[in-house]
């Protein structure tokens, strides 16, 4: 209903109506500019009152209403019938285009999104390739110390001699270089790291970015918008209106009856006269037969 409103108040539509229509007929005006300064004017007379609800400020009228004086009512409402369908039409199709352009630019956002997601995932995998070239380095030089040294085995853990009954304290003496793990576990850590296949599986914070990015290519909203707004009169001309005229509920009102009253009483009076001298030739004619 707003746009119906703004659409007939901007003039530009009643104008081009008014044209179609030949609500004016073009041959009563001596040039183009007289006839385009009457539709103007004419667009201009007419007036959208909105609904009132409150009795203070005069009648309740719960609808939209045009006001315009004319002297041919026929002519006035059956213009505003030829008004109603353009005017839905134009509508129909701005509301449809602004539909398709927030369902493109909601599509266009959820790629911006993938790609941000994928370069982070991008980012993530050359972290990893980084650190665990890094990682590589330190392992091999420890455990070619391991291996200076002579630590085949891991010399983290030391036995305590403090026993109670059958139990062995273990104490883990925590600060130590990491070559004393020993080069057989090192070199084997330095193998497995190389033998690694799915490197994904061993990149952080990738399991949350995937999973993101499967949220956002499985999220079913815009298809499912698209479907429900397909399914509205919008497509479709001859069943879509935003507004429509109730000319069958148009109410009249006489202007400048006064005027018209001595209108009539001229009017009456020289029908009066001339009904008087024609009685009067003809009582004339009748005494001259006589």
């Amino acid at each position: 209903l707003n746009l119906f409103i703004e659409k007939l108040s901007d003039g530009l539509l009643l104008k081009k109506s008014i044209r179609e229509f030949n609500f004016l007929k073009k041959e009563d005006y001596k040039n183009n500019q007289e006839y385009n300064e009457a539709v103007t004017k004419l667009v201009s007379s007419i007036e959208l009152l909105p609904p009132n609800n409150d009795i203070e400020k005069g009648n309740i009228e719960k609808y939209w209403r045009v006001s315009y004086v004319t002297d041919d009512l026929k002519k006035w409402q059956k213009f505003l019938q030829f008004v109603e369908s353009p005017t839905n039409n134009e509508i129909r199709i701005y509301i449809n285009k602004s539909f398709n352009q927030f369902i493109s630019n909601e599509k266009k956002i959820r790629e911006f999104a993938k790609e941000d997601i994928n370069a982070k995932i991008d980012d993530a995998l050359e972290n990893y390739k980084m650190e665990i070239s890094r990682k590589l380095i330190y392992l091999t030089e420890q455990a070619q110390i391991a291996r200076k040294l002579n630590f085949a085995k891991s010399n983290l853990l030391q036995l305590g001699n403090n026993k109670n009954d059958n139990t062995i304290v273990t104490t883990n003496i925590s600060g130590q270089p990491y070559y004393m793990r020993g080069y057989e576990v090192i070199e084997k850590e330095i193998e497995l790291i190389k033998l690694r296949e799915n490197k994904k599986a061993f990149t952080p914070n990738l399991a949350k970015l995937e999973q993101e990015l499967r949220q956002i290519k499985s999220n079913k909203t815009l298809k499912r918008i698209e479907t429900l707004f397909n399914a509205t009169p919008i497509l479709n001309s001859d069943d879509f209106y935003a507004a429509k005229f109730l000319t069958e509920k148009t109410t009249f009102k006489r202007l400048n009856k006064k005027k018209n009253d001595i209108t009539t009483l001229i009017l009456a009076g020289l029908l009066g006269a001339l009904f008087g001298a024609i009685y009067i030739l003809a009582s004339n004619a009748a005494q001259s037969r006589k």
